[in-house]
């Protein structure tokens, strides 16, 4: 198993850095792949098979051989469905970086939400599907694959819900008080 920091909040979408998405260099020596846990916020996770994953700021961002897009997996301080639904419809415009929401933004089991979202990326035609989730003791997280618009399709939304259905959330409190 690996141990992953994810100490550092993101506040949603709009903190994605630009260039993570379209061939700019992963920072960070630790390549993540299989199950992944961190105690100390109460998450893990398995990463797709075939897939690795690099931490590049707070966002750790998943790549396949056999795949055009990415996917990335972003925390958020959301703690109600009604504000992360709010955040979501928002889509995201920021320094060349420009996503809109696609249709509506839908329930994901009990504690999730989902979104499709369509735009520009650093001028190229960019479609993202998103499943944000959120953890009942802590910052939850979002599951965004993201890549090119003509190349997106039914695998992208499959694949982020199959790794969405991986995570697992606990109390972090019951980890660090046997850390005392």
């Amino acid at each position: 198993m690996n141990k992953m920091s994810l100490s550092r909040c993101m506040r949603g979408l709009t903190c994605l850095g630009l260039g993570i998405v379209f061939g700019s260099v992963l920072q960070g020596a630790d390549r993540f792949r299989g199950t992944v846990e961190n105690p100390e916020a109460g998450v893990r996770f398995t990463i797709p098979e075939g897939w690795s994953g690099e931490l590049s700021g707070d966002v750790l961002v998943m790549r396949s051989d056999s795949s055009s897009y990415a996917i990335l997996l972003i925390e958020h301080q959301h703690s109600d469905l009604s504000g992360l639904r709010s955040e979501l419809e928002q889509g995201v415009n920021q320094d060349g970086f420009s996503l809109g929401l696609m249709g509506m933004v839908s329930p994901y089991g009990e504690m999730g939400l989902s979104a499709q979202y369509e735009g520009v990326v650093r001028s190229r035609e960019t479609s993202a599907y998103l499943v944000s989730l959120l953890h009942p003791f802590g910052r939850g997280l979002s599951i965004m694959a993201i890549g090119n618009s003509e190349e997106m399709n039914r695998d992208w939304v499959e694949l982020v819900n199959g790794f969405a259905d991986t995570i697992e959330f606990s109390d972090p409190r019951v980890w660090n008080a046997r850390e005392s």
